[in-house]
């Protein structure tokens, strides 16, 4: 009872501290709102369907419920995979849509499907094939828009070959096949498996490995270039990823409007908090120019900004600043996206949201 009570008083001590912190920020910065400077008041929010600018225009596409991924073929066709809740009580239940555009940033070709709570609908694209994990079957509608399902061959499927066997096929695999990828798998009541799958003589096979082992979608080292964000790019030597540097987006300025501040709190195994932090923001716009061959988009964006440098910082003039969305996380406010070949750029301002930017023609 005794050491309950400390860790209450405890408790009650670090919200105390918490409160006088926020206090303290409100009179220390209060003076710092000001009056929006005559220059940034012709800056525009990006919430219209269609923003021109000089000779050029930013068109919205579409809204997604879960991030967007993308990716170019070889073509140089962009392939969109975007999905909508379907279900009214089930989070699980989404309709994915693929768009197929060409480097001149028409729309060419669509294709859909469903995933819910009663249908497992894993489907990834690799390199322009779009593979079914579950069903073993692939299309190459990405590539040359067949929608026609191509069966996979199916190797050990029940488990027939030896340990010695299995290593033994998987290392000619390694050796072998132009690219292969690796995907865990549950095998009821208590044990598990892994399917390979791998590319050779133009068609994709499907290995059956018994193992205890989690492997992911990244144990091949002929650099599989799976579904990713076109905005990122993937450090191969360390397998992460990191923001596409770019030099046509600048921030210039950060108009302030109100302060916020909020606690975080660890919790202990007793259920009573164990940790604090106290975090203070900046509720503002975020003033910034989008230069797109010459042309400058002048717009503006509601943002966080934190009191505190985090690991993610931008530069407006001599100043590092860091931004968010939410208390949460860090973010790059808004992404860019180019390529020579090219007829369009790509803007997001939202992971769950695309824009193109296309030159206008007369």
């Amino acid at each position: 009872m005794f050491w309950f009570i400390v860790l209450v008083i405890l408790v009650f001590v670090v919200l105390l501290f918490n409160w006088s912190e926020a206090i303290y920020y409100k009179h220390k910065i209060k003076n710092q709102i000001k009056i929006l400077p005559t220059e940034y008041e012709c800056y525009i929010y990006v919430d219209k369907s269609t923003i021109r600018f000089g000779d050029h225009e930013m068109i919205f596409l579409f809204q997604s419920s879960d991030p967007i991924k993308n990716y170019l073929t070889a073509d140089n066709n962009l392939i969109v995979i975007a999905n909508q809740k379907i279900g009214a009580y089930e989070d699980n239940d989404l309709k994915y849509t693929l768009y197929k555009y060409d480097p001149l940033g028409n729309l060419i070709s669509t294709l859909s499907y469903e995933k819910t709570h009663y249908l497992v609908d894993d489907q990834i694209l690799i390199e322009g094939y779009l593979i079914h994990l579950t069903q073993n079957y692939y299309r190459t509608w990405a590539i040359d828009g067949d929608i026609s399902i191509k069966e996979m061959i199916i190797e050990n499927e029940n488990f027939e070959w030896s340990e010695e066997e299995q290593i033994a096929f998987f290392d000619v695999i390694k050796n072998e096949s132009i690219r292969f990828f690796t995907h865990y798998h549950d095998l009821q009541p208590h044990d598990c498996f892994n399917k390979i799958f791998y590319f050779q003589n133009n068609k994709w096979f499907v290995f059956y490995r018994k193992t205890i082992k989690y492997s992911s979608l990244f144990d091949s080292k002929k650099e599989v270039k799976w579904l990713y964000n076109l905005f990122d790019y993937y450090y191969t030597t360390e397998k992460n990823w990191s923001v596409n540097p770019f030099e046509n987006i600048q921030f210039v300025y950060f108009h302030k409007k109100n302060f916020e501040s909020h606690s975080t709190y660890g919790g202990g195994g007793s259920g009573l908090a164990s940790s604090s932090r106290m975090g203070a923001y900046w509720k503002g716009d975020l003033y910034t120019h989008l230069i797109v061959d010459g042309d400058t988009l002048k717009f503006k964006d509601e943002l966080l900004l934190e009191l505190s440098i985090s690991n993610g910082y931008f530069m407006i003039g001599d100043k590092r600043l860091s931004f968010t969305r939410n208390p949460k996380t860090s973010i790059t406010p808004f992404l860019y996206y180019s390529n020579l070949a090219l007829e369009y750029k790509l803007f997001t301002k939202d992971e769950r949201q695309l824009y193109m930017i296309k030159k206008v023609v007369n």
